[in-house]
Protein backbone atom coordinates (compact mmCIF):
# COMPACT_ATOMS: atom_id res chain seq x y z
CA UNK A 1 0.00 0.00 0.00
CA UNK A 2 1.31 3.43 -0.94
CA UNK A 3 0.51 6.25 1.44
CA UNK A 4 -0.46 9.55 -0.10
CA UNK A 5 1.12 12.49 1.73
CA UNK A 6 0.23 16.15 1.72
CA UNK A 7 2.60 18.81 3.04
CA UNK A 8 0.50 21.43 4.80
CA UNK A 9 2.54 24.18 6.47
CA UNK A 10 6.11 25.19 7.18
CA UNK A 11 7.28 28.18 9.24
CA UNK A 12 11.03 28.95 9.13
CA UNK A 13 12.65 30.66 12.13
CA UNK A 14 9.39 30.24 13.98
CA UNK A 15 10.84 31.20 17.38
CA UNK A 16 13.63 33.49 16.12
CA UNK A 17 16.20 30.95 17.30
CA UNK A 18 19.37 30.67 15.23
CA UNK A 19 22.65 28.81 15.43
CA UNK A 20 25.66 30.24 13.61
CA UNK A 21 28.26 27.68 12.58
CA UNK A 22 32.01 28.28 12.45
CA UNK A 23 31.57 28.62 8.69
CA UNK A 24 29.06 31.43 9.39
CA UNK A 25 26.25 29.36 7.91
CA UNK A 26 22.87 29.65 9.63
CA UNK A 27 20.69 26.96 11.14
CA UNK A 28 17.17 28.11 12.01
CA UNK A 29 14.26 26.42 13.72
CA UNK A 30 11.27 25.46 11.59
CA UNK A 31 7.78 24.18 12.37
CA UNK A 32 6.61 21.52 9.88
CA UNK A 33 3.09 20.12 9.75
CA UNK A 34 2.04 17.07 7.72
CA UNK A 35 -1.21 15.34 6.95
CA UNK A 36 -2.33 12.67 4.48
CA UNK A 37 -4.67 13.27 1.62
CA UNK A 38 -6.26 9.83 1.90
CA UNK A 39 -6.56 9.71 5.71
CA UNK A 40 -4.04 6.89 6.03
CA UNK A 41 -1.82 8.71 8.54
CA UNK A 42 -2.18 10.96 11.54
CA UNK A 43 -1.72 14.71 11.53
CA UNK A 44 1.88 15.39 12.64
CA UNK A 45 3.85 18.46 13.64
CA UNK A 46 7.61 18.66 14.19
CA UNK A 47 9.82 21.45 15.44
CA UNK A 48 12.68 21.04 13.00
CA UNK A 49 16.09 22.66 12.49
CA UNK A 50 16.73 23.86 8.97
CA UNK A 51 20.19 24.47 7.50
CA UNK A 52 19.71 27.08 4.79
CA UNK A 53 22.79 26.23 2.73
CA UNK A 54 21.60 22.71 1.85
CA UNK A 55 17.95 22.64 2.99
CA UNK A 56 18.74 19.84 5.43
CA UNK A 57 16.14 19.30 8.11
CA UNK A 58 17.17 17.91 11.48
CA UNK A 59 14.91 16.83 14.33
CA UNK A 60 17.30 17.35 17.23
CA UNK A 61 15.28 16.23 20.21
CA UNK A 62 11.78 16.00 21.61
CA UNK A 63 10.06 18.92 19.88
CA UNK A 64 7.48 16.62 18.36
CA UNK A 65 3.81 15.90 18.75
CA UNK A 66 1.79 13.24 16.91
CA UNK A 67 -1.98 13.29 16.97
CA UNK A 68 -4.16 10.23 16.66
CA UNK A 69 -7.35 11.91 15.58
CA UNK A 70 -9.92 11.25 12.88
CA UNK A 71 -8.81 12.56 9.50
CA UNK A 72 -10.77 15.52 8.17
CA UNK A 73 -10.51 17.89 5.25
CA UNK A 74 -9.79 20.87 7.48
CA UNK A 75 -6.96 21.67 9.88
CA UNK A 76 -8.09 21.65 13.52
CA UNK A 77 -6.67 24.87 14.98
CA UNK A 78 -6.69 23.39 18.49
CA UNK A 79 -4.43 20.54 17.37
CA UNK A 80 -2.13 23.01 15.70
CA UNK A 81 -1.96 25.06 18.90
CA UNK A 82 -0.99 21.98 20.91
CA UNK A 83 1.80 21.23 18.46
CA UNK A 84 3.16 24.77 18.68
CA UNK A 85 3.10 24.71 22.48
CA UNK A 86 4.93 21.40 22.57
CA UNK A 87 7.50 22.61 20.05
CA UNK A 88 8.26 25.78 21.99
CA UNK A 89 8.79 23.77 25.19
CA UNK A 90 11.55 21.70 23.60
CA UNK A 91 13.14 24.13 21.18
CA UNK A 92 15.49 25.78 23.68
CA UNK A 93 16.87 22.42 24.82
CA UNK A 94 17.27 21.37 21.19
CA UNK A 95 19.27 24.52 20.47
CA UNK A 96 21.63 23.71 23.34
CA UNK A 97 22.02 20.16 22.06
CA UNK A 98 23.01 21.36 18.58
CA UNK A 99 25.50 23.82 20.05
CA UNK A 100 27.02 21.02 22.14
CA UNK A 101 27.32 18.86 19.04
CA UNK A 102 29.38 21.64 17.46
CA UNK A 103 31.89 21.36 20.31
CA UNK A 104 32.30 17.56 20.27
CA UNK A 105 34.98 16.17 17.96
CA UNK A 106 34.96 12.81 16.17
CA UNK A 107 37.43 10.05 16.99
CA UNK A 108 38.15 8.13 13.76
CA UNK A 109 38.29 4.68 15.40
CA UNK A 110 35.09 5.25 17.37
CA UNK A 111 33.41 6.59 14.25
CA UNK A 112 34.39 3.52 12.18
CA UNK A 113 33.04 1.13 14.85
CA UNK A 114 29.83 3.14 15.08
CA UNK A 115 29.36 2.92 11.30
CA UNK A 116 30.04 -0.82 11.30
CA UNK A 117 27.71 -1.58 14.18
CA UNK A 118 25.10 1.02 15.17
CA UNK A 119 24.51 2.78 11.88
CA UNK A 120 24.58 -0.41 9.83
CA UNK A 121 22.02 -1.99 12.15
CA UNK A 122 19.72 1.04 12.05
CA UNK A 123 19.96 2.16 8.40
CA UNK A 124 21.47 -0.77 6.55
CA UNK A 125 24.75 -1.52 4.79
CA UNK A 126 24.38 0.90 1.88
CA UNK A 127 23.50 3.93 3.97
CA UNK A 128 26.27 3.15 6.47
CA UNK A 129 28.87 2.98 3.69
CA UNK A 130 27.65 6.23 2.14
CA UNK A 131 27.71 8.07 5.47
CA UNK A 132 31.23 6.80 6.15
CA UNK A 133 32.58 8.21 2.89
CA UNK A 134 30.54 11.43 2.89
CA UNK A 135 31.81 12.20 6.40
CA UNK A 136 35.37 11.52 5.26
CA UNK A 137 35.37 13.23 1.86
CA UNK A 138 32.26 15.37 1.51
CA UNK A 139 31.23 13.34 -1.55
CA UNK A 140 28.51 10.76 -2.02
CA UNK A 141 29.45 7.29 -3.28
CA UNK A 142 28.03 4.33 -5.14
CA UNK A 143 28.73 0.82 -3.90
CA UNK A 144 31.13 -1.05 -6.20
CA UNK A 145 31.71 -4.42 -4.56
CA UNK A 146 30.20 -7.48 -2.92
CA UNK A 147 28.34 -7.03 0.36
CA UNK A 148 29.39 -10.52 1.46
CA UNK A 149 33.10 -9.76 1.09
CA UNK A 150 33.26 -6.32 2.70
CA UNK A 151 32.05 -4.13 5.53
CA UNK A 152 30.63 -0.59 5.15
CA UNK A 153 34.06 0.91 5.83
CA UNK A 154 36.02 -1.43 3.54
CA UNK A 155 33.60 -1.61 0.63
CA UNK A 156 35.03 -0.39 -2.73
CA UNK A 157 33.06 2.62 -3.98
CA UNK A 158 32.80 5.01 -6.90
CA UNK A 159 32.83 8.64 -5.85
CA UNK A 160 30.05 10.91 -7.05
CA UNK A 161 29.31 14.60 -6.64
CA UNK A 162 29.99 16.62 -3.46
CA UNK A 163 27.09 16.65 -1.01
CA UNK A 164 25.63 20.17 -0.60
CA UNK A 165 26.61 21.75 2.71
CA UNK A 166 28.90 18.92 3.86
CA UNK A 167 32.53 19.52 4.72
CA UNK A 168 35.32 17.58 3.01
CA UNK A 169 35.85 15.95 6.41
CA UNK A 170 33.35 16.01 9.28
CA UNK A 171 35.09 17.43 12.34
CA UNK A 172 32.27 17.51 14.90
CA UNK A 173 29.07 15.70 15.83
CA UNK A 174 27.19 18.61 14.29
CA UNK A 175 28.96 18.04 10.97
CA UNK A 176 28.07 14.37 11.18
CA UNK A 177 24.46 15.19 12.06
CA UNK A 178 24.24 17.12 8.80
CA UNK A 179 25.50 14.12 6.84
CA UNK A 180 22.83 11.98 8.51
CA UNK A 181 20.14 14.62 7.88
CA UNK A 182 21.07 14.71 4.20
CA UNK A 183 20.86 10.92 4.00
CA UNK A 184 17.41 11.02 5.62
CA UNK A 185 16.25 13.65 3.14
CA UNK A 186 17.29 11.39 0.26
CA UNK A 187 14.70 8.73 1.18
CA UNK A 188 11.91 8.59 -1.40
CA UNK A 189 9.11 8.07 1.12
CA UNK A 190 8.30 11.13 3.22
CA UNK A 191 7.29 9.02 6.20
CA UNK A 192 10.65 7.25 6.10
CA UNK A 193 12.43 10.62 5.85
CA UNK A 194 10.78 11.74 9.09
CA UNK A 195 11.50 8.44 10.83
CA UNK A 196 15.19 8.58 9.92
CA UNK A 197 15.47 12.21 11.06
CA UNK A 198 13.95 11.27 14.42
CA UNK A 199 16.59 8.56 14.86
CA UNK A 200 19.58 10.90 14.44
CA UNK A 201 19.89 12.10 18.08
CA UNK A 202 19.83 8.55 19.43
CA UNK A 203 22.34 7.36 16.81
CA UNK A 204 24.77 10.12 17.77
CA UNK A 205 24.22 9.37 21.45
CA UNK A 206 25.33 5.76 20.84
CA UNK A 207 28.60 6.99 19.39
CA UNK A 208 29.29 8.86 22.64
CA UNK A 209 28.45 5.93 24.92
Amino acid sequence: MINCWHYILSFINFLSLKIIEKTLQTVENKLDCYNSVDGSIRFMCYMNWFRLVCSNGLIAGHSELNFSRKHSLGLDIDLFGEAVENGIAGAIDDKKKLENWQKKGIDSDVFARWVEEDLREAWGFNAAARVYHIAGTGRDVEIDGSYSEHTPTSMPVRFKNPVPGCKEKAESLFDLSQVLAWMAKERNDLGEQLEWKKQIPELLKRMLS
